[in-house]
């Protein structure tokens, strides 16, 4: 926190070298400016250094005025206003504490969403590419398993017709022996005849 004895003794300074200034005595002299100094101080204060203040009454009467000033104002004004500005900077500390506290919890947080959707895409792509890889063997299995079907009717089909075909030929064979007998017998009874 602020002294307020701090503010205190900085009016008392200013006040100071307000009235020792070599300027201010000009000023007042030159018959410009505000008149803190009698005329001919820089003078007196030349000719008797410090000593020459304390026989001023003007001097004593802006001194006590001012340190009664600088108590009431200090009461009344300048330790309210340090108080609301020592006030004003610990809540804005604590709001950028706390400002902080929660970017912080924020890039957390994001940082988590962020690395759990990747890992869902992972997954995702992980059981895409199984499901692709059953579907393919599914769809191999079936394949092969219809080839084999198909293989097995086209055995069992020539089969059939190499056992057709062995049937015709067995039965032209008959066929064609009785014909032949048959024209035998006609060409031969007719010979006879």
């Amino acid at each position: 926190m602020r002294s307020t004895r701090s503010a205190g003794w900085l009016w008392l300074s200013g006040l100071a070298v307000t009235l020792l200034s070599p300027g201010a005595a000009r000023g007042a002299e030159g018959g410009g400016g505000l008149q803190i100094l009698p005329t001919g101080f820089a003078e007196n204060f030349a000719e008797h250094g410090f000593m020459a203040l304390f026989h001023m009454r003007q001097f004593w009467l802006l001194v006590g005025l001012f340190a009664v000033l600088s108590v009431i104002l200090n009461r009344f004004a300048f330790t309210p206003l340090l108080a609301i500005l020592d006030e004003r900077e610990r809540r804005m500390g604590g709001a950028r504490d706390r400002a902080a506290t929660l970017s912080t919890e924020t890039e957390g947080l994001l940082a988590r969403h962020d690395s759990a959707l990747r890992e869902a895409r992972e997954r995702a792509q992980t059981e895409r590419q199984r499901v692709l890889e059953e579907a393919r063997d599914g769809a191999q299995a079936r394949v092969d398993a219809a080839r084999g079907e198909a293989e097995a009717q086209t055995q069992t089909a020539r089969r059939e017709v190499n056992d057709a075909l062995a049937t015709a030929r067995s039965a032209l064979r008959q066929d064609a022996d009785e014909v032949a007998e048959a024209i035998a017998d006609r060409l031969l009874g007719a010979g006879s005849a």
